[in-house]
């Protein structure tokens, strides 16, 4: 009788995650701010699912984002415009659900004055 062994490599995993905005002092009258998580991976294929949550109540809702096989960095991006007179510290978070529970965030400041 002869044994053999099922070779299976490890499944996705994340091993950190980072949030920006652009610009980075914020966005100005009628202006959009992009907001990327740079998610870094373990290099295996798989999905991610996350959501983004806004400091003014709005979320994304869950969404996700595959994964190849020899990524190390993946990005996800949020695009958040602003609109009106006055000012706004704004944070926006990433929540990643799966493989792994991470989240990370930022703030940055809309200015409209005129």
């Amino acid at each position: 009788m002869v044994l053999t062994r099922c070779h299976t490599d490890p499944p996705l995993a994340l091993t950190g995650v980072a949030v920006t905005a652009e610009p980075a002092t914020g966005p100005t009258c009628g202006g959009t701010a992009a907001i990327t998580a740079s998610v870094a991976t373990n290099g295996r294929a798989g999905t991610i699912r996350y959501h983004w949550l806004r400091s003014d109540g709005t979320s994304s809702g869950e969404l996700s984002q595959p994964v190849q096989s020899g990524e190390d960095h993946v990005r996800l991006v949020l695009r958040w415009t602003f609109d009106g007179q006055g000012s706004m510290t704004a944070t926006a978070t990433v929540e990643i659900l799966a493989p792994q529970r991470l989240s990370a965030l930022t703030t940055f400041t809309y200015t409209c004055t005129g």
